[in-house]
């Protein structure tokens, strides 16, 4: 996926599905196509400059309707709740001095279901 501008590294801090349906976009880094696509697929919300500054796209789906987001993203939980989606706040501001965030700090878990 292009972005519009150079120094973007990481997907998810520009661009994060939250739930089925819902994701997180910094419209600022994306082709006025992409954008387009994005808004045909998703329920989207914009984040700000500043709040991708403070790596604040960068969440992790904890459960189906249910997201980590960072202490100080008090209009993205609003947002969230908005839409159904239960906003966990945590501090993680150690973290993304690093720069990083939940997503970079985790790894994926994989669970079986007892009969298997």
């Amino acid at each position: 996926m292009p972005f519009t501008r150079s120094g973007v590294v990481h997907l998810d801090d520009h661009f994060n599905i939250v739930a089925p349906g819902v994701a997180l976009v910094n419209p600022a880094v994306f082709a006025p196509a992409q954008m387009r696509w994005f808004d045909r697929h998703f329920d989207l919300i914009a984040m700000t400059a500043e709040e991708v500054v403070g790596v604040e796209v960068n969440t992790l789906a904890l459960a189906p309707g249910v997201v980590a987001v960072a202490a100080r993203s008090h209009r993205l939980a609003e947002q969230l709740a908005a839409r159904g989606i239960e906003p966990v706040m945590i501090d993680y501001s150690e973290v993304t001095r690093i720069p990083g965030s939940f997503r970079c700090s985790t790894l994926p878990l994989a669970r079986r279901s007892p009969a298997c």
